[in-house]
């Protein structure tokens, strides 16, 4: 078998949508993310056992637990992938393996038990790269709308990270990770790939369905202050 890779342009978007997670074990904390950031900096390919090898020794996951580098090189290799670039990164976390293991989180961390299901189900679509349409822009924070056939819903205060902040227009599609815009100015032919993806997920869809009413309103979420922090503190 053909050793996988790391590509930079992979790299580059890792390192986004990971920096827009709250800090855990399974993303590497935050030793992983300067360590991201360094790989993306450095901008040379590398191979994934390297790769993974590389994490600072300060970042330990409970033996067992989900570890998202693992699920994609488990998903890379059934694909036969050999280098992982930016398409496979953004195909990764806005398509089905990542939804379903935002399906799986809510489930095993009881959100709805615990916090309510209006919140679970807006958590469950906020963990899922969307592609939206930028509806304001100008101060601190932005509006959007996420639109996919019949599923339409708006989505308040998220946070561009401050490479993207001077860019974003009304009318730019942009990808979001739960309260951050982690990237603007995509192409029409990455929406609509990412919104038919989507369209597949049935329970995707039936969420975004729930939440059309009322929409997404990220400062009443419990990410949103971590949004806010990390845009500020790293940065490439």
């Amino acid at each position: 078998m053909n050793e996988i890779s790391m590509r930079p342009d992979g790299l580059f978007f890792l390192e986004r949508i990971v920096r827009s997670c709250v800090p855990t074990p399974t993303n590497g904390g935050m030793a992983g993310r300067e360590y991201l950031l360094g790989l993306v900096k450095k901008g040379e390919e590398i191979g994934f056992d390297d790769f993974k090898n590389g994490f600072p020794s300060t970042v330990s996951r409970p033996e067992g637990s989900y570890d998202v580098y693992d699920h994609i090189r488990r998903v890379a290799e059934e694909g036969g992938v050999t280098g992982i670039g930016a398409d496979f990164i953004l195909d990764f976390f806005s398509g089905e393996h990542h939804i379903a293991r935002a399906a799986t989180d809510i489930r095993e961390e009881k959100i709805a038990e615990i916090i309510g299901k209006k919140y679970a189900v807006m958590d469950y679509v906020s963990h899922v790269l969307l592609p939206v349409e930028i509806t304001e822009a100008g101060g601190e924070f932005f509006s959007a709308r996420y639109g996919n056939g019949d599923r339409s819903f708006p989505i308040r205060n998220l946070v561009a990270f401050p490479e993207e902040t001077e860019r974003i227009r009304p009318g730019d599609f942009v990808l979001v990770h739960y309260a951050s815009i982690v990237f603007s100015g995509i192409g029409s032919d990455t929406v609509s790939g990412m919104l038919d993806a989507q369209a597949r997920n049935g329970e995707f869809m039936d969420a975004c369905r729930s939440v059309s009413g009322s929409g997404i309103d990220h400062s009443k979420m419990l990410h949103f202050p971590w949004a806010k922090r990390l845009v500020k503190e790293c940065g490439t």
